[in-house]
This record gives structure tokens, C-alpha cells and sequence, in this order.
């Protein structure tokens, strides 16, 4: 009996360490999910440093009540599974939604708490279509080069026309 509260109080550890330190949580309904499936999830999760923790409802509670959040846990009826981002904060919402696409009735995105807050289902969902953070480094690099771009081809096409009077003179004098 001592294991299995400990394994409950290292789990609920967990939860309140994910969710002081995580950017962003999401919490699902994932018990109806096969195995294979599980463990495609959860390697999908892990290349972008998301990490998917099953947890009681029970447990859920008391971890929530310890970080002093106010979720709506009791809405919910099964096991529910957390998602905690380490690195980009719209990850989790963005891979779950994405999987839960095409596993409807396995998973149901519940909500998820994102900088503290905690947000509902519809939410998660606007968040999981904004793009990923290297997409908006990306973009933001391409509006600021631009620009730039474009005025060094400005005084390239000068130069060149420079060159080639400069040349046109030169071969009219020879």
C-alpha cells in the first residue's frame, strides 16, 4: 500500500511541477485510445519537447488546488491526461488538436491553462491554429529582410548601370 500512495504523490508532484513551469497545459480525455496509438502520441509529443502525464481525476484536483488554479475538473468524467510544453508554449494545443483530428472519439481536448489562466476547449482550439514559434521567427526574419533585400538590389541595378556606361565609354574611346 506505501508504493502506491507514493506513486500517487510522485504523480501529483508532477502535475504541480508541469504546471508552475510549463508556458502551456492541455488537458484531454484520452482513456478510449489504444496503445499504438498512445505511444505514436506520445513520440509526436516528445520531438517538441511536450510530455503527456495520465493522471485521476482525483489527483488532477489536488494538484490543481495546490497551484491555485480554478479548473473545471468536475465537468469531466474519465481519466484525463495533461500535456505540459516545455519549449514552444502552443505545441501541446497545436499536436493534440491535430491528432485528435483523427482520433475524434479516442480524444477530446478539455481545456488547458496557458500562462497561468486557465482557458476552455474553444480556446485551445484557436490557439492549436496560430502558427508554430519557428513559423513566426521565420515570418518576422522575411519582413524585416525584405526591405533590406529590396535595397541592395536598388543599388545593385545602379552599379551595374554604372559598370556598363563606364564600359560603353570605354570601348567608344578605344
Amino acid at each position: 500500500m506505501p508504493k502506491s500512495r507514493e506513486k500517487k504523490e510522485e504523480i501529483v508532484q508532477k502535475v504541480i511541477a508541469g504546471l508552475k513551469n510549463a508556458p502551456s497545459t492541455v488537458f484531454v480525455i484520452q482513456d478510449k485510445l489504444e496503445m499504438n496509438d498512445l505511444n505514436k502520441l506520445r513520440k509526436e509529443l516528445k520531438s517538441e519537447q511536450v510530455e503527456l502525464v495520465s493522471v485521476k481525476k482525483t489527483l488532477l484536483k489536488l494538484a490543481l488546488k495546490d497551484s491555485g488554479l480554478a479548473v473545471p475538473v468536475d465537468e469531466w468524467d474519465r481519466t484525463i491526461a495533461v500535456a505540459f510544453g516545455s519549449g514552444d508554449a502552443i505545441a501541446p494545443a497545436r499536436l493534440l488538436h491535430k491528432f485528435a483530428k483523427d482520433h475524434t472519439e479516442q480524444i477530446v481536448l478539455k481545456g488547458g491553462v496557458l500562462e497561468g489562466a486557465y482557458v476552455n476547449e474553444a480556446q485551445v482550439n484557436e490557439l492549436a491554429m496560430l502558427p508554430s514559434r519557428q513559423e513566426l521567427l521565420a515570418k518576422t526574419v522575411y519582413v524585416l529582410q525584405a526591405p533590406i533585400t529590396g535595397f541592395a538590389r536598388v543599388l545593385a541595378g545602379n552599379l551595374r548601370g554604372l559598370v556598363q556606361t563606364l564600359k560603353a565609354i570605354s570601348e567608344k574611346s578605344s
